[in-house]
């Protein structure tokens, strides 16, 4: 659940907060503290989770249908995670015999962005009027920022969006 909470004053300060919390099934709760569910990270980033209950609780997590015991600090490792998706169940159990589960899914990219310039050639002589041509491509593509003849644009390239075309006439398209 998400709670959103605004407040104003009257001189017009505005104050905005935003909580997130889950209702528990039993005495044993898991939440997801960073990153956030879905995202898109580097390998090596690690995983943090907050994991409460009543009694002695064990947790463990689960990736491919290979379990790992999961350390008191609830912290789970990236380091050395391949590129692409990845499904994660993490399941936490009380000596009182309560339970809970939770699954996650995040992208580990540590891929930089492919640029290639398609005209003019590099090192080649232009006109202010010559088009520029340039391509943009990578798996979790965010925005890209251009700079030219005293110009700059940005393309925000949105979730599904794999690469973008620029060209100096401030055009982008796939």
């Amino acid at each position: 659940h998400r709670i959103a909470i605004w407040a104003a004053d009257l001189v017009g300060h505005v104050t905005f907060e935003e909580v997130s919390f889950d209702i528990a099934q039993g005495s044993v709760a898991i939440a997801l503290v960073s990153p956030d569910n879905g995202p898109v990270i580097h390998s090596g980033t690690p995983i943090v989770l907050s994991i409460t209950g009543s009694g002695n609780v064990k947790a463990k997590w689960m990736e491919y249908g290979v379990w790992h015991v999961l350390e008191t600090d609830f912290i789970i490792s990236t380091d050395g995670w391949l590129e692409g998706p990845h499904e994660i169940l993490v399941n936490a159990t009380s000596d009182l015999g309560d339970y809970d589960e939770y699954r996650f899914v995040l992208v580990v990219d540590d891929t930089a962005p492919s640029i290639t310039l398609e005209s003019p050639s590099n090192n080649s002589f232009v006109d202010v009027a010559d088009e520029i041509r340039l391509s943009v491509i990578d798996a979790n593509l965010q925005v890209v920022v251009c700079s030219f003849w005293n110009e700059t644009m940005s393309v925000e390239t949105g979730k599904d969006r794999k690469s973008t075309r620029l060209n100096s006439s401030h055009q982008s398209n796939l």
